[in-house]
């Protein structure tokens, strides 16, 4: 019973911990179930695509690195403390002077679970991140997370969450920590909902083959990520998928006050390969549009410095655990 609260909280806890928007954080990831006797897990992902600046009509080439790793000190052990790693480097080449040579946005975090018993769970995720033109030279560019996070269980298919989170490179008031509450019902083995502010989510697997989740947040632009797999063999899998994706980032030598934000719109479709039993091949491509860089305090009032052209795009992914 205990090892089945254990899974079950650490789902919910996913799903909650960030916006669908934001950066994946360190300490999202350190309280990702894991797969069966693993001790550690890493996601690389490459995306390559070409694009140019509306306006000034200046080409462009961009390359996206993001990875996602994590390990934990006792593989037997649910509330052993785990450490999360995030990065998200992007490289632009153009001679548009407006634009920086690069973006980066890297962070570690840890979470501690303060209480794990089956009526009550609390977690506390702490992380330090960096996020700035210039990688580890600017001091107002480095950031700080903490939150406290409660489940209190209704019955044995629903929670309720309470939650507080600080982020302070959040690309929304970043400078106040904002509360969350969710309620969290489990109907049944194929289907779970999560309603609440910031986040709603519902996760359903209609048969075998068929995974899907829709995730929803209301935040100053609605957004609205999809994705949905079909399972042809045991090894192979097709999927597609929408995301909205916003970050923040500090320019050196630029207004403190002020920061850049990366936007993107993305749908892609593509194919998941099981190597092995825990090795994950992907291979997709897509239709990024909708971008562009802005400037401002945060996504209430922004300037828009460039925007992107609409254009195809190509990824490759894997994801290990040991």
């Amino acid at each position: 019973m205990r090892n089945a609260c254990g899974t079950f909280l650490a789902v919910l806890l996913t799903l909650l911990l960030s916006l669908p928007a934001e950066a994946q954080t360190g300490a999202q990831q350190a309280i990702e179930p894991w797969p069966e006797g693993a001790w550690a897990q890493n996601r690389p992902s490459l995306q390559l695509w070409d694009t140019h600046t509306t306006g000034v009509d200046e080409g462009v080439k961009l390359q996206l690195f993001e990875t996602s790793s994590r390990y934990r000190l006792d593989p037997d052990d649910d509330r052993s403390p785990m450490l999360g790693y995030d990065a998200f480097i992007m490289r632009l080449r153009s001679d548009d002077p407006v634009l920086p040579p690069r973006l980066v946005d890297v962070s570690l975090g840890t979470t501690f679970m303060l209480r794990d018993e089956p009526d009550w769970s609390i977690a506390l995720p702490l992380g330090v991140g960096f996020a700035g033109t210039q990688p580890f030279s600017d001091s107002r560019a480095w950031y700080g997370r903490a939150s406290i996070l409660s489940f209190h269980r209704l019955d044995e298919r629903s929670q309720l969450m309470l939650g507080l989170d600080y982020h302070g490179n959040r690309t929304i008031f970043p400078d106040i920590p904002l509360p969350g509450v969710a309620y969290i019902r489990q109907f049944s083995d194929e289907l779970t909902l999560t309603l609440g502010v910031p986040y709603s989510n519902v996760r359903w697997q209609p048969d075998d083959r068929w995974n899907i989740s829709v995730s929803y947040s209301p935040t100053i632009d609605v957004n609205v990520d999809v994705d949905v797999q079909y399972q042809l063999t045991e090894a192979w899998s097709l999927f597609g998928a929408f995301e909205n994706q916003r970050r923040a980032f500090h320019r050196k030598d630029d207004d403190r006050h002020r920061r850049l934000f990366f936007q993107q719109r993305r749908a892609e479709a593509g194919i998941r390969w099981q190597a092995f039993e825990n090795v994950e091949l992907l291979a997709a491509g897509g239709y990024t549009f909708s971008g562009k860089l802005e400037r401002g305090f945060d996504t209430r009032d922004t300037d828009t410095l460039r925007r992107f052209g609409d254009s195809p795009y190509f990824r490759l992914g894997l994801s290990t655990a040991f």
